[in-house]
């Protein structure tokens, strides 16, 4: 089982600063996280996903000792 770190508007969607899912990649962790809430998936293909304090891609492996944390897109100026 992982624990996900949600932030900004994923938080707000979730209304939970954490879940706990079951994925072996990130895209896995994705396809998770859009299970348990549908309405979020169109801002989830937006978000990066940071393992252990760095980005990564989808097909990175993750497994229960990692520091796993959803960022949606930000935007400034």
């Amino acid at each position: 089982m992982l624990t996900v770190r949600l932030f900004a508007q994923v938080r707000d969607l979730f209304a939970a600063d954490t879940v706990r899912v079951e994925a072996g990649t990130v895209a896995g962790l994705r396809l998770a996280l859009d299970a348990l809430r549908p309405a979020a998936a169109p801002l989830l293909t937006r978000c990066r996903i940071a393992v252990n304090l760095e980005f990564v891609e989808d097909d990175h492996a993750v497994g229960p000792g990692d520091e796993i944390a959803v960022i949606p897109p930000v935007s400034g100026g």
